[in-house]
């Protein structure tokens, strides 16, 4: 893997704000570094910017790519951090996307549970 400088200063090895590519090993290296932290809770900031059709950051995302991280985070969470989870919104310049974007979320959630 490459890493590029950066100015985050990121809690292991492995860059965790990685979009638009898939990196071998993401997912078991927040596992392992959700372990090694031992979190009381899981944080999920759910920007709908990045889906596709956001007028300022065309990340191109979808509504699925979103249910998929927080069914994801929930197992984590259900896991390493009592089931405690907390989903915040942030960007999301298109209210479609964000509707889109949350209502499969919390979809995602309750599937969860």
């Amino acid at each position: 893997m490459t890493t590029e400088s950066s100015l985050i200063e990121y809690p292991c090895d492995f860059p965790i704000k990685i979009m638009g590519r898939t990196e071998p090993g993401f997912a078991q290296a927040i596992v392992e570094l959700v372990k090694r932290h031992a979190p009381e809770f899981v944080i999920l900031q759910c920007g709908a910017d990045s889906l596709a059709g956001d007028p300022i950051t065309h990340l191109g995302l979808t509504e699925e790519a979103h249910g998929h991280a927080a069914a994801r985070l929930c197992a984590i969470a259900d896991r390493h951090a009592s089931g405690r989870i907390l989903a915040f919104g942030g960007g999301g310049y298109n209210r479609r996307n964000i509707a889109r974007a949350w209502t499969r979320v919390v979809q995602a959630f309750v599937e969860a549970a």
